[in-house]
């Protein structure tokens, strides 16, 4: 089966329509049309998009998966749930997608320990299963996930941050770690002297920023670390301009502090 059909036969299975996938995508309908009538094809980075937002593999959506009938079918279950996953909007799904994630990696940190358990005949904490295994001394304490975006969010002029691209790494328990919903790295230098060029910066989806607070803004696709203004945001060095707010400005979540080096566990 060529791109095209597979593309089609996988989209209208999944009850979407070639204009909201489009959208999905943030590509013209047009350009979705050529896509699979085989006027055109995509490059190798919105093939891969059109694969996750699917819930398939890139060889499958190529039409490249002769054994794909000897598969186990999905559970009606598992039919309704990635329905109702593509009903979402994008940030609908990153919060489903970081769920996944945080479970994947909890999940990961409890066999760790039951590992140990099983080998060594005596319970030990997820950070020392860990550390053992990784070679280093780490204290002791309970491990939990921390998503942290791929993409910087930028002190600066403004860099795309958009809801794909996590990571998911296994840190050190504590209060701080326990409130943020995940962390995004800093590119720039418009927050110094608060915030510098790569700190890891920890983000409370849940909270919303006063006057004067720092927080993580997607402003027309692009996002900044900035404190709230009157109608703008605003850099904490001088040498920076302020940014309008626009019916298109997104509040992500207050920043709550910079995620020390030494409470990562594992990346």
């Amino acid at each position: 089966m060529s791109f095209g059909k597979s593309l089609i036969a996988i989209r209208e299975a999944q009850n979407i329509s070639r204009k909201d996938f489009a959208a999905q995508l943030a590509i013209p309908y047009t350009t979705l049309r050529n896509y699979e009538t085989g006027q055109r094809e995509p490059g190798h980075k919105l093939l891969v998009k059109m694969a996750s937002l699917l819930s398939v593999s890139t060889d499958e959506l190529l039409g490249h998966c002769p054994d794909k009938a000897k598969a186990p079918a999905l559970s009606g279950e598992a039919l309704d749930m990635i329905k109702d996953y593509h009903s979402l909007d994008q940030w609908g799904k990153q919060a489903v997608r970081s769920v996944l994630a945080h479970e994947k990696a909890r999940c990961k940190a409890l066999n760790a320990q039951a590992f140990n358990t099983s080998a060594l005949g005596a319970p030990a904490s997820s950070a020392q299963t860990i550390a053992a295994q990784a070679g280093t001394a780490r204290p002791a304490g309970r491990v939990i996930p921390l998503r942290c975006s791929a993409q910087p969010a930028s002190a600066g002029t403004g860099l795309y941050l958009g809801p794909e691209e996590f990571t998911t790494l296994l840190v050190q328990e504590n209060e701080a770690t326990r409130q943020a919903s995940f962390c995004v790295p800093v590119s720039g230098d418009s927050m110094e002297p608060r915030y510098h060029h790569g700190d890891l910066l920890m983000i409370d989806a849940g909270a919303a920023p006063g006057p004067g607070d720092i927080g993580l803004f997607t402003v027309d696709g692009e996002g900044y670390v900035k404190a709230c203004g009157a109608g703008c945001l605003v850099s904490l060095n001088p040498a920076y301009p302020n940014i309008p707010l626009t019916e298109d400005t997104r509040c992500n979540g207050k920043v709550i502090g910079v995620l020390k080096p030494d409470w990562v566990v594992e990346k």
